[in-house]
């Protein structure tokens, strides 16, 4: 594995090198936790972050948020004193992936590598069975939550991803998110835009959300999702709630970059300059996105 390591001791950063070399691991050693940080915002191709917990200028929490915004996939692995038993229970709860305590025997940094071996492994194939995919075919039925759909806008991504590029992947992404938001409040759980701002304005929104969810003339409402990803074209995908609908034609421009500044419509708006199709049909009750695949030039 390559290991980025952080610890300000001279005798025991030398120790962890000649150890973790002698294993057959690549390290790249740092003497402080800002020089690791420094590194880590350079996103580079690594396989385990080792930091020490307490270090002068930045220390390993630090280092687990730098980590987390910049190699997000990468585990961290705490090294810590005994003395550190409170400091060490706030990392594992903050993230951190796995610990050791200092001194530790060879079975300890071997079983700590072993499943951090797993790990990226695990994350390894992930990645080639997603890339194995040729095609893919999904019927959803969601319930009307804002966090079931944007779950959801992330499947779809993930499931995008061998059909089109990491841009095409990030506008769909946008698009779907914003249809099922829609379908969620205006469709489902048929909230008006003048209710939303209201809401909103008043810092009420999560309680009208959930008072609508509780409503028994909404609460079994679902939202219905086909979608099909192909490596031929791309990708079609149709959201469908069982709401009032409304008026497509009355939809603002969406190739005109004001009507992302109108009090209402916008989520649409946003969701089409960032698709290369957005329709409407059954009363505007289902939205139909198509994203193209890109032939390499």
């Amino acid at each position: 594995m390559k290991i980025l390591l952080a610890e300000d001791d001279d005798h025991l950063r030398e120790s962890f090198i000649r150890q973790l070399v002698r294993l057959g691991h690549e390290v790249e050693a740092h003497a402080t936790g800002s020089a690791l940080c420094d590194r880590i915002r350079e996103t580079p191709e690594t396989d385990l972050i080792w930091s020490d917990l307490e270090m002068p200028g930045a220390d390993g929490f630090e280092v687990m948020d730098v980590a987390r915004e910049f190699l997000p996939k990468i585990p961290v692995l705490i090294v810590s004193g005994h003395s550190d038993a409170d400091h060490l229970m706030r990392a594992l709860h903050a993230g951190a992936t796995g610990y050791l305590q200092k001194p530790y025997e060879m079975a300890e940094l071997l079983g700590v590598l072993r499943r951090v071996e797993a790990l990226r492994m695990a994350d390894r194939n992930e990645e080639r069975a997603w890339n194995s995919l040729r095609g893919t075919a999904l019927l959803l039925h969601m319930p009307p939550s804002i966090g079931v759909a944007a779950a959801v806008a992330t499947m779809l991504r993930n499931h995008a991803r061998p059909c089109l590029g990491a841009s095409e992947c990030h506008g769909l992404h946008i698009a779907a998110h914003e249809l099922l938001l829609n379908a969620v409040e205006h469709g489902c759980l048929e909230i008006t835009g003048d209710e939303k701002r209201e809401a909103l304005g008043k810092n009420g929104y999560r309680e009208l959300v959930m008072g609508r969810q509780a409503d028994s003339r909404f609460a079994g409402r679902k939202v219905s999702i086909r979608f099909t990803a192909a490596m031929e074209s791309g990708i079609d995908l149709s959201i469908t709630d069982p709401g009032p609908g409304f008026d497509a034609s009355t939809l603002p421009d969406l190739s005109d970059a004001g009507s992302l500044f109108l009090p209402s419509g916008r989520g649409i708006v946003l969701a089409g300059l960032h698709v290369d199709e957005l329709t409407f049909a059954d009363g505007g009750r289902t939205a139909r996105v198509r994203v193209f695949r890109r032939t390499p030039s």
